[in-house]
């Protein structure tokens, strides 16, 4: 709820509760959302937003107008015992003095600033209890009789009235300001056998009213939600708290979105800790919408039991799990967010806008991790034409990540967070070769940042065709070695364990070896930079990283 107008019981406004600002609770019980087609303005009861409530909004009055009469009329046609009660009677002297046309001058008009929010009523000495939760008007709407048939719904199995209309719904990326629809049928062209409206659904009006309420409650509570993108994702389980809080943390949200961390951490060590066995014993679902012209499509649906869902969201968290990302990297660079922002291109500002990531590949990603499943070869071919290009350290880590992810999930192959020695496949070994010929050509620089370094050059060249590189950076190793003080034999010895174990190159190397070839070079990156020190001018010692070494030479 947006603005509560407080009357006195003659009609007459007394001031504005704003519910609008950042810490203020604008949950309100009302009476249930109203269907509304394209057809004739149908109002709610008691409230609404500004263009059926006031008869002033976005659109033009021609059509503000008409939902001001139908508000009116909906009050006028309720019983004679019902408008005569002091609530309801305010709120129908108020309407029949307000002026639609004096609204933007008025007192009224400046202090509802946010015209898509709605408005309700409340007298003034009813201790903030609304006019639509007055006993009056409760036993009203809850002896309301349905309009449609009577059905069989297609959800329940059990009998029940037909549910004609159905409610929109907002807070869908893409759905607008008014809402949108789950169920719709509006056109003749969806319609089945002369069927119209929610004929075409047999849909009881308790289950309709069952889970409209269950989506509002969900789309407006950011423990069970999270957006990005064009999509929403939602979490609950059948006790709604015990997956609370769940999904936010797994894409890494906001910290507003996040209400309890801990809970998250103890799902994740569950399965080992045996942390919350009643919780985990739960069904848990996830539910992902977006808005499609005024509709309200479903992306994802996925369930299962919680403790089967934590189990596999840890296999997730270490099937990315990779040596070398830094200390003060902003994320885990594990999290759903972290991997689908790495993928996604860099803005004019080099930046990536958190809201226009593409929400297909987050529900994508997040499927993979609920299930166990593979991640799509498009993903990794993404991580590798970012990581051929570069970019900030942090997103470089996350991407390599997840090619191991992608090679443990569609091969089945055991690839370790840290360097292993003894792998033998040739993207892995050139992988390494670059970083140790990359090391030496910063050690030789003695601090001065290169132009351009050994990886920006040869990245492209020796990752695809490797055999039109390896002569240059061969030739260029030595040069490098020359001015290594103090590491050249070191150097050596890396080169030539990695060289005993290379057979033949090949002329050109295929995908799985090529992210092979980018889980080497960041492994062995990281490996040089955290077991050896790197000598300064002065001939001095001093640890640096390789993520504090690249950004400093970016800088410079």
């Amino acid at each position: 709820m947006g603005y509560i107008l407080m009357l006195n019981r003659r009609g007459s406004l007394t001031k504005v509760e704003d519910l609008t600002g950042k810490d203020a609770d604008g949950k309100r019980q009302v009476p249930e959302r109203v269907g509304r087609t394209s057809g004739a303005p149908a109002a709610n009861l008691l409230w609404d937003n500004t263009e059926y409530a006031l008869g002033y909004g976005d659109k033009p009055p021609a059509k503000c107008m008409p939902r001001l009469a139908a508000f009116r009329r909906r009050l006028d046609d309720l019983p004679e015992a019902l408008r005569a009660d002091a609530g309801v009677a305010a709120v129908i002297a108020f309407l029949r003095d307000h002026d639609p046309k004096t609204f933007p001058g008025s007192r009224l008009g400046q202090q509802i600033e946010d015209l898509t929010r709605p408005v309700t009523f409340a007298l003034e000495d009813d201790d903030e209890e609304l006019v639509c939760q007055r006993d009056a008007v409760v036993a009203h709407v809850a002896g309301l009789a349905p309009s449609g048939p009577e059905i069989t719904c297609a959800i329940t199995g059990e009998r029940d009235h037909l549910a004609v209309l159905h409610p929109s719904f907002q807070g869908v990326p893409g759905g607008g300001s008014t809402g949108a629809y789950l169920v719709s049928f509006n056109t003749a062209t969806v319609n089945h056998f002369g069927r119209e409206q929610g004929a075409n659904a047999a849909i009881g009006v308790r289950a309709t009213a069952a889970y409209s309420r269950t989506l509002d409650y969900l789309l407006a509570t950011p423990a069970h939600r999270v957006r990005i993108g064009e999509h929403v994702i939602l979490a609950w389980a059948d006790d709604v708290d015990a997956g609370k809080s769940f999904v936010p943390a797994m894409f890494d949200a906001r910290e507003d979105d996040i209400e309890d961390a801990s809970e998250v951490r103890a799902i994740y060590r569950a399965p080992w800790n045996a942390v919350s066995p009643d919780d985990l014993d739960r069904e848990f679902y996830i539910l992902g919408l977006t808005g499609v012209k005024g509709r309200v499509a479903v992306s994802m649906w996925q369930e299962g039991r919680l403790q089967d869902v934590a189990r596999r969201c840890r296999e997730w968290f270490d099937d990315l799990a990779l040596a070398g990302r830094s200390p003060h990297a902003r994320g885990d660079g594990r999290r759903i967010t972290d991997v689908v922002r790495a993928l996604a291109p860099s803005g004019r500002n080099g930046k990536v806008d958190y809201d226009k990531l593409p929400g297909r590949d987050a529900a994508t990603l997040l499927r993979a991790a609920l299930t166990g499943g593979p991640i799509p070869g498009s993903f990794a071919a993404k991580a590798l034409l970012r990581l051929k290009h570069g970019g900030y350290p942090d997103d470089d880590h996350t991407r390599t990540a997840l090619l191991k992810a992608f090679l443990i999930r569609s091969t089945g192959m055991a690839l370790a967070p840290n360097l292993d020695r003894t792998r033998t496949e040739i993207g892995y070994l050139l992988g390494r070769l670059l970083a140790v010929v990359e090391h030496a050509q910063q050690v030789s620089s003695f601090g001065k940042a290169a132009n351009a370094t050994v990886r920006d050059r040869f990245w492209g060249m020796l990752s695809t065709t490797p055999v039109r590189a390896l002569p240059i950076l061969d030739w260029m190793f030595v040069v490098y070695l020359k001015r290594a003080r103090g590491k050249a034999a070191w150097l050596e010895q890396e080169i030539a364990q990695i060289r005993g174990l290379m057979r033949t190159v090949g002329p050109t190397l295929p995908f799985g070896e090529q992210a092979l070839f980018g889980i080497g070079y960041s492994q062995q990156r990281t490996e040089l930079w955290t077991s050896h020190a790197r000598p300064n001018q002065r001939g001095s010692v001093a640890e640096t990283d390789p993520e504090t070494a690249t950004t400093q030479a970016e800088q410079e």
